[in-house]
Parts: structure tokens; C-alpha cells; sequence
């Protein structure tokens, strides 16, 4: 039955011919997006498919709406049926109205029928401008949430690499006066060594001599 609703308010004309070559849009770059160049003049507006999901969605409200009796959706399906013989549109349009007049419906009634139908639609449109507004409305606030989050680390981390920047600055002076303080010690450890060294030789050479002495004359 849907499938049957749905053709209603989509008819595919196999004969129609193919869009020319000008109308088609080029992808650019790696993300395949679509762009219509400004000199190709107005953008016309998409085809509906069969495939579309909302025309679905748009088919099972009017299912669940459709009135008693003949109104503007038997008389749509009407002129879908004659829309497959050769006859020009006044008279298609009149054809399918003479069926509905043997029903007691009048052109006011089927219009009026056919403008409850619209605003039933108008209505959908409204709920969907709603809720895609809502979930723009979130996801663009979660977005802005992420990129303040996003932000702020960036510029914690910016001001923890300053501050081991400074660490490091500071640590490797502290190196080098330690490195200094370790040359210099050591400068002084020889120093002192070879000066105790001197000192050693000469309190020791003086005691071996006068030991080498006292074994020569002490006899």
C-alpha cells in the first residue's frame, strides 16, 4: 500500500530525456564535494526519487489521513491512471473530475480536500524544521563545547611545555655551574695531592737517608 502511495506523487517518465552535460557538477578535491559553478546559471532544485526516505515518511502520514469517501487522493490516483494515455492535460484533468462528479464531489470539495492535504504536509514541515533545528542546535553546541575543551588543553599544554621550557633553561645552568664546581674540585684535589706527595718525599727521603746513615756510622 505504501509503495502504491508513494507512486501517487511520483511518477517515473522513462521517456524524459537525460539533463544536458552542462547541468552536471564536478567534484573537487579528496572529499568528493559537489559545487555548481556560478556561470552555469540557476541551480535547479533535486528530483525526488521513489528511494526517497521522507517521501516514505510523507506517504504513511497521508496514509493515515486519507478521508472517506472520494477526495483529492482517489482523484490524484486518478490522474495517474490517465496520465499512461495519450490525451492532453485539460482533458485528463476534466476525465478524472467526471468520475468524482457521479460521487457528489465538486470542485470545491476536491480542492478544499487537496488544501487539507497540503496543510497536513505543511505541518510535517514545520516538526521537521523543528527537530532539525534542535539537533543543529546540539550538535553545533557540542561542537563549540569540544573546541572550548579542545582549546583549553591546548593552552594548558603550551603553558606546561613553557614551564619545562624554563626548567629545562634553568637545569641545564645549574649543570654547568655544577660542572664548573667538579672541574674545579678536582683542580684542587690534584693539587692538593701532588702537594702532599712533595711533602711526603721529602720527610720520607730525609728519614731513609739519615736510616741509611745511622746503619753506616751507628756500628
Amino acid at each position: 500500500m505504501l509503495k502504491k502511495i508513494k507512486n501517487i506523487f511520483v511518477v517515473e517518465d522513462e521517456s524524459a530525456p537525460k539533463k544536458a552535460e552542462e547541468n552536471k557538477v564536478s567534484k573537487q578535491d579528496s572529499n568528493d564535494a559537489v559545487t555548481v559553478s556560478a556561470n552555469n546559471g540557476p541551480v535547479d532544485i533535486p528530483e525526488v526519487s521513489a528511494q526517497n526516505r521522507f517521501l516514505s515518511l510523507l506517504a504513511q502520514t497521508i496514509e493515515k489521513n486519507n478521508q472517506p469517501g472520494f477526495d483529492y487522493f482517489e482523484y490524484r490516483q486518478s490522474l495517474i491512471n490517465l496520465a499512461k494515455l495519450n490525451m492532453d492535460e485539460a482533458t485528463k484533468y476534466k476525465s478524472a473530475y467526471a468520475a468524482a462528479q457521479a460521487m457528489g464531489v465538486t470542485p470545491v470539495t476536491l480542492a478544499n480536500s487537496a488544501q487539507g492535504y497540503l496543510n497536513l504536509l505543511n505541518q510535517e514541515s514545520q516538526k521537521f524544521a523543528t527537530a532539525e533545528q534542535n539537533q543543529r542546535n546540539k550538535v553545533i553546541e557540542e561542537r563549540k563545547n569540544e573546541l572550548t575543551s579542545l582549546s583549553s588543553q591546548i593552552e594548558k599544554k603550551k603553558e606546561m611545555i613553557s614551564q619545562l621550557q624554563a626548567e629545562v633553561e634553568q637545569l641545564g645552568k645549574t649543570l654547568e655551574i655544577k660542572k664548573n664546581e667538579a672541574a674545579g674540585f678536582t683542580e684542587k684535589l690534584n693539587a692538593t695531592k701532588m702537594e702532599f706527595e712533595v711533602a711526603m718525599k721529602s720527610i720520607a727521603g730525609q728519614i731513609a737517608e739519615d736510616i741509611q746513615k745511622m746503619n753506616q756510622y751507628l756500628k
